[in-house]
């Protein structure tokens, strides 16, 4: 049987069978605003739901994501891709924005007169998300780009980062998310190795504390009036 999977927020992607959006950009695609309508299909539906870069753009992210849990499958998959707060370069614009776009700063208009960005999440807020409406992480990680046959470097370079997840949340700009229906709460190891990536510092103190202090003096020669750390000029 052929599956079933919903691409939220599409844009002119064509991945998947069924497709959402706030502003349909071509034929086929269902006119919705999942930030507050239902997503109109019934509930235990869909086998997959996809969702790439639009859980920064929701107002009301729980509302959306208890929506897209609704009309999973039971052991359905939810594949979540969203900017990494953890970035260093979307806080510090010292690159073009050709190479990292400064749009979270910015505001910029995207596709609609409403297409803002609101909210930027790290791993440990996406998992708070996840428990909170039954779907158990099965994979969670920093990557390099959205789609990972764009840049097949770039992924390389994602998967060696990520073994170092310090520096990877650092220099990786997206966080990629495998989430599976559950109605039992997310405990077990997936969780626990997840917060293993995102909170292990011990080891890695000094270097930390080192990079903190050049990310302030940084910080104190393009933004001198924001404070990072508790250092300001």
């Amino acid at each position: 049987m052929l599956e079933r999977i919903l691409n939220l927020g599409c844009g002119k992607e064509t991945y998947g069978t069924h497709f959402i959006d706030t502003y349909p950009q071509r034929k086929g695609v269902v006119k919705c605003n999942i930030d507050s309508q239902k997503i109109p299909f019934p509930n235990n539906f869909f086998d997959i739901v996809y969702s790439r870069n639009v859980f920064e753009h929701l107002r009301n992210p729980g509302f959306a994501l208890a929506e897209m849990t609704r009309v999973l499958k039971p052991k359905g998959q939810l594949i979540l891709i969203t900017d990494n707060a953890g970035f260093i370069f979307s806080h510090l614009h010292v690159l073009p924005e050709k190479l990292v776009s400064h749009s979270h700063y910015d505001n910029k208009e995207r596709i609609g007169a409403e297409d803002r960005h609101y909210s930027m999440f790290t791993p440990l807020h996406l998992q708070n998300h996840l428990a909170k409406v039954g779907l158990k992480p099965r994979k969670m990680e920093y990557r390099w780009s959205m789609i990972e046959s764009n840049h097949p470097f770039g992924f390389k370079f994602a998967r060696a980062l990520n073994g170092m997840p310090w520096l990877a949340r650092l220099l990786l700009p997206y966080v990629y998310v495998e989430a599976m229906k559950t109605k039992f709460e997310t405990t077990g190891f997936s969780v626990v190795k997840t917060r293993y990536l995102i909170n292990k510092r011990s080891e890695l103190s000094i270097p930390y504390l080192l990079f903190i202090r050049l990310l302030a003096l940084l910080n104190q020669r393009f933004y001198p009036n924001i404070m990072i750390e508790g250092i300001k000029k």
